[in-house]
């Protein structure tokens, strides 16, 4: 199970950058991983950057897409990111699906509904 943002102190922790756009994107430290909003603007730019690169999707439309374009993340609110996860099942999409959680206490409830993993929607701020 993915946990970012917590058990920070792992050394396989990835570092987690948010971005409210894809501007800038070049500059972000090697190895981390790039969480910023879905926009339909900038489909092109997903699959150049989907290997460190996570969206915070609204809809099942736009986790299609995003999982389309090959991006390694999917973040959603924990009740979409549960529909999510049963449509990336069915589709064997690689993208990874991230419910936002607030505190570390809600992980086991999410490895109990078998989501791919949770973030700490800390990081998003």
């Amino acid at each position: 199970m993915i946990t970012l943002g917590f058990f920070t102190k792992l050394k396989s922790h990835p570092k987690v950058v948010f971005k409210p756009s894809l501007a800038g994107i070049e500059q972000t430290p090697a190895g981390s991983i790039v969480i910023t909003p879905f926009e339909r603007g900038d489909i092109a730019a997903y699959e150049t950057y989907a290997p460190v690169l996570g969206l915070v999707v609204y809809s099942m439309t736009d986790f299609i897409i995003a999982a389309k374009c090959g991006v390694k993340y999917a973040v959603a609110s924990y009740g979409l990111a549960k529909s999510l996860q049963q449509a990336a099942d069915h589709y064997l999409y690689d993208t990874r699906v991230l419910a936002l959680i607030d505190e570390e206490a809600e992980i086991e409830q999410a490895a109990r509904d078998e989501l791919d993993g949770v973030i700490a929607a800390s990081l998003l701020s």
